[in-house]
Parts: C-alpha cells; structure tokens; sequence
C-alpha cells in the first residue's frame, strides 16, 4: 500500500506463487532476501526514489527477467541476484561502488556486463557460472578496473579477476599479468585451452575450478604459490606440465589439494631436477618426473617460391647434453593467418640421430607461419617450435590481371592453349567494362 517506504527482510520470502508486485513510489529500502526464491515473480519496477537494495534480495528468482536498479542505489548486495537464471540483462547505475560477492552467480542467461566509472569494489564470484556471459566491459575512466577483450582486470591489467564463464576455444593470458584472481575462470567449462603467461607468479584458490573442457595445462616455472582447489572438478584434466620447482599450495583459505576431484586418470609431469615434489603422487595425483627436450627446426629457405620442393628439417634432442631422442613422433602445421587457424601437414618420425624432414610444395603464395610440435610422454616433455617464411611467385611466371566494373565468373585459364575464358554480367541498361 502507499505510504510504504521499507520492504523488511525476507518479506516475501519464497512466495513461490507471486507473479507480480506493485511498489508504491515513496519506497526507500529494500531489505536482505525480501523477494529471495519467489521463483514466479517474472519482472519488477522499483520507483526513483529507492536508494537501498539489501543482500539476497533476488536470490534463486528462476523466472526474473526484468528489474530497473535505481540510480541512488550505490551498491549491489552480495547474491543480489544470485540463480536468476531467467535474467538476460541488467544496467547497472552510475552511482553503484561496490559489486558484492556473487552479485550476479549463476545467471546462466546473462550476455554481457557493464561496469561504471565509479566502482572500486568487486567481490569475489562476483560474475561466475553465467554460462552465456561472454563480455565484462568497463568504464574508461573507470580507476580500479579495466577490460581487454571482455575480460575484466585490475586496473593495470597485472591481475586477471574473472573471464566470463561463456568464453570459448583457447584463451591466451596477456604478458602484463603475474597474478590470477581467486576463482578466475570458474565455470568456464567452454575454454578448451588456457595458455598461462610466463610472468604470473601466483594463480588463487579456485582459479580454474569446473573448468570441465581442460584437457592438459603447462604452468610456468615462475609461479610460486597456488591455492586449493585451484583445478578442482576439472574432470577432463588428464596433463599439468609444471615447468619449475613445486609451487606453495596455499590453504589459507581452501584446505583442498590443487586437483581435487579431478579427472582419475590426471597426471602431474614435472622437469628433472625440480624440488618439491614427491613421488609416485603429488597433490594426490600421480606424479612423474621428465627429460626436457630441446627442439631445432629449420626450413631449407626462408623466401620460397610457388610450386618448388621446400624442405623442412629439425633435431630433437634432450637438454643441455643434447643426446639425441629417436622414434618421437612430431606434428608439422603451417597457418597463413598468424596462428588463427592451422593446416597439418604429414606426420614425420625422429631417426637414430634425433633428426627429421618433411618436403612440402606450398601451394600460395605469401607468409607462412610453420609449427613443429612434440606432444610429450612419460619420460620426456612437450616442447614446440615455429618459424616464418614467405613463398613468392617464381621470376620467370607470366601474370595478368582481370579488372571489371561488372561481376566476374566462370574464370578459366588453360595453359596449354594459353586461352582465357570468363563471363561478364551486369545490371540490365547499363555500361560495363573488362580490362585484361
């Protein structure tokens, strides 16, 4: 009724059959869990005037797909909204500092994130389990926070906080990164590959919990501490490469081992010599000890030309005394987009002497980025290589070009009779030309 200007807490609390409410205008506060599991209530318009949204206010609101928050609200409560899994947007106001812990959990339907200028305080869980959610953007002018790719970071992008949960394929952390936030990447059981940079020297507690796509991750010998349950539930997990000495497990906060309830089948691969680890299980997962290798690859020139033999040959050895590996099988693809996508090429097997070749005529011309990777076993470890080359046209071809302000088709050139046969057509009643 009017004259209303507090909503108590849990008021209509799992009022599982309330659709609708009308609010009266001189409404000033909302309190903790006041509609909280009131699972029908489909929409909700708060009047100007309200200045105070409590915690737990939405929470596990399942058919919620539409709330104005009002521009005096300056915060947004922990689990405010948490379970709106029916909720496909929300603008959040310009005033609004502070984003509470898991504001905005399992909001499976939401897209996209705006953060505003005035935010300085984001809460851990804040955006994770929204599996449609695929850009957090800031503010610019925002002073605690940024964004790259939709990707939210602190300010200096030296500390990644979240990825959304409905990021795809592989993802590449930037170089200016050395910290992972607590549950970075939670939820994103869409990331299929993470490459972590080599300048993060700590991943926090639950970084990449449920991250159920991961097959293998290779961590950096920079980083030195990783909290608990940093991989938990990552049940496809069958690789983690650790490329220096066994990193401090942080239960200050997590009790967890880093792998918990991961896949059975995981196991840890860590350099010879390394200290810290132990064996047969480390982190109660299987743990093995591995020869690192060395591998040189080399093409038989970096400016190829079209239709001629390039060769390209390499050498994969072990480590330091270069003794070389025999009968690894290694994988050979070039890209002609910068890595955006790959073309295998025919597998190729090291002999006695570690050595290698493959003779391949590429078939364009232009840059060619070529990739020679071995995918690591038991007793020695991944490595990869690539070089550039450019394949041009050979001197002595003939070459012509067909311009037309008209559409082209039917483009056919036989070289024997050197004869050039194409079709022209354009728009009835106008003028057209073909110049050879």
């Amino acid at each position: 009724p009017d004259g209303i200007t507090i909503i108590g807490y849990s008021a209509f609390y799992s009022c599982t059959s309330l659709t609708s409410i009308n609010i009266p205008d001189g409404l000033t506060t909302v309190g903790d869990g006041a509609f909280a599991r009131c699972s029908t209530l489909t929409s909700i318009a708060f009047p100007n005037g309200v200045s105070k949204i409590g915690s737990y206010v939405f929470m596990d609101c399942t058919a919620l797909t539409s709330v104005n928050i009002p521009n005096n609200v300056t915060y947004i409560g922990n689990y405010q909204f948490s379970g709106c899994r029916s909720l496909k947007s929300i603008s959040i106001p310009s005033q609004v500092y502070l984003i509470g812990e898991c504001a905005f959990f399992y909001c499976s339907q939401l897209t996209s994130i705006y953060i505003p200028k005035n935010v300085t305080t984001i809460y851990e869980r804040a955006f994770t389990f929204c599996s449609s959610l695929t850009s957090i953007d800031v503010d610019p002018f925002n002073s605690k926070y940024s964004s790259n790719n939709g990707v939210l970071y602190n300010k200096t992008a030296t500390k990644l906080i979240q990825c959304p949960s409905g990021k795809m394929g592989d993802f590449v952390i930037p170089n200016s990164v050395n910290e992972i936030e607590i549950y970075a990447f939670a939820g994103c059981q869409y990331l299929t590959s993470v490459t972590i940079s080599e300048n993060v020297i700590k991943i926090g507690y639950g970084a990449f919990e449920w991250c159920t796509s991961l097959t293998s991750m290779v961590i950096p010998g920079n980083v030195n501490i990783i909290g608990g349950g940093a991989f938990s539930d990552c049940i496809a997990l069958s690789r983690a490469e650790f490329e220096g000495n066994a990193p401090i497990c942080d239960n200050s906060v997590n009790s967890a081992s880093i792998f918990i309830n991961c896949n059975p089948n995981l196991v840890v691969f860590h350099y010879l010599g390394a200290i810290g680890y132990t064996h047969p299980m480390w982190q109660g997962v299987n743990c093995v000890e591995q020869k690192i290798t060395e591998l040189i690859v080399e093409s038989d020139t970096s400016l190829g030309t079209l239709g001629a033999i390039t060769t390209i040959s390499g050498v994969i050895c072990t480590y330091k005394d270069h003794q070389p590996i025999s009968g690894l099988e290694l994988s050979i693809a070039y890209s002609v987009n910068n890595g955006l996508t790959w073309v295998d090429l025919p597998l190729v097997t090291s002999s006695s002497d570690g050595s290698f070749n493959l003779s391949w005529i590429p078939q364009a011309t232009g840059m060619y980025l070529v990739r020679t990777v071995w995918n690591g076993n038991i007793e020695y470890c991944n490595i990869s290589r690539a070089f550039i080359m450019a394949i041009s046209w050979p001197p002595e071809s003939n070459l012509f070009v067909v311009q037309s302000n008209s559409t082209l088709s039917n483009l056919v050139f036989n070289s024997e009779t050197k004869e050039l046969s194409f079709t022209v057509s354009g728009e009835s009643g106008t003028f057209g030309y073909a110049q050879i």
